[in-house]
């Protein structure tokens, strides 16, 4: 990593982690996918990140920046928060 993360989130699905320190990561290798970057290819981090998955242009399910652990069924299109 660039730095030491002060924040991790994830993707709405768990597989992937995103650092505050601009790095994607795949959670089940524990890989570095690709790392962030501006449109000048400048590295990026930030804190800010919340997952939005899109259908068609249109969102569909949004995530938070918690990284809360989700259960989703088999075919279930929205995830459920486990408790």
């Amino acid at each position: 990593m660039r730095d030491e993360p002060g924040w991790i989130t994830f993707s709405i699905d768990g597989k992937y982690a995103y650092p505050s320190t601009g790095e994607v990561i795949d959670v089940a290798s524990r890989a570095t996918l690709t790392t962030l970057t501006d449109e000048a290819g400048r590295p990026v981090m930030s804190e800010k990140m919340v997952p939005i998955d899109f259908k068609e242009g249109m969102p569909i399910r949004t995530g938070d920046q918690f990284g809360l652990g989700r259960v989703v069924k088999a075919g279930a299109a929205k995830p459920n928060p486990a408790r």
